[in-house]
């Protein structure tokens, strides 16, 4: 596929420090871009090397997506006619092949522990699933809370497990399933069952689902900083 203009930028940059050998380097870095899709790399070239978008260090990092050459051509062109303070860096993007495409596509996250403390509390899904917002329900009073850990389903909810079977615990004292256990079920065990709610692997985004859960629902477990 094509490279972005941070990249043959950087190779314009590289071949100009050669300055004994600089239409050999010319040449090379030619070759290298007309067979990753640029029909006039040497012109391409003029434009980077004598008025690229380098900024200062005053200048404001602006990521964008790879598109064409073309495209970033005229975005750094119209950063330059009139003097933004912004550094442009462009990202390559996702390729079809790697959206559609597996080597492996029904492979599903599978727990291999026996016997799983976790698996079994789940109404749906499994403990190795990352970047959750979950519910957790008390079974003895059918009270709730909700939420949010970008590690394993299993790591987090041993968590809240190990809280609520030690309420009394000094270190868990803040801890909203150790506080529901111990106000309102003392000396009974834990009975809880889990379900996942959302996956979102950007924690903003979870965050954000987590707070709409948790005020739509209003769970009673959760403390009244988290409402």
């Amino acid at each position: 596929g094509s490279v972005g203009t941070g990249w043959d930028g950087g190779l314009w940059f590289h071949a100009k420090a050669f300055e004994a050998l600089n239409e050999e380097s010319f040449k090379v870095v030619d070759h290298l871009l007309r067979c990753n899709g640029y029909t006039n790399p040497r012109t391409f070239k003029d434009t980077i090397v004598r008025t690229g978008t380098k900024g200062t260090k005053n200048s404001v990092n602006l990521k964008l997506p790879y598109l064409s050459e073309k495209v970033s051509y005229e975005i750094g062109r119209c950063i330059q006619r009139h003097n933004l303070p912004i550094r442009l860096i462009f990202t390559p993007g996702k390729k079809l092949r790697s959206i559609f495409c597996s080597s492996r596509p029904y492979d599903r996250p599978e727990c291999n522990t026996t016997d799983c403390r976790i698996c079994e509390r789940l109404e749906v899904g499994c403990c190795v699933i990352k970047c959750v917002v979950y519910c957790i329900t008390c079974k003895l009073c059918n009270e709730e809370y909700i939420g949010e850990t970008g590690r394993t389903v299993r790591e987090r909810l041993s968590e809240h497990l190990r809280y609520a079977s030690n309420p009394t615990c000094k270190s868990y004292t803040d801890e909203a399933l150790a506080a529901h256990y111990r106000t309102n079920h003392v000396n009974s065990g834990p009975d809880l069952t889990f379900r996942i709610l959302r996956t979102e692997p950007n924690i903003i985004r979870r965050k954000i689902l987590e707070s709409f859960y948790i005020n739509t629902w209003k769970p009673s477990i959760n403390g009244r900083d988290e409402c």
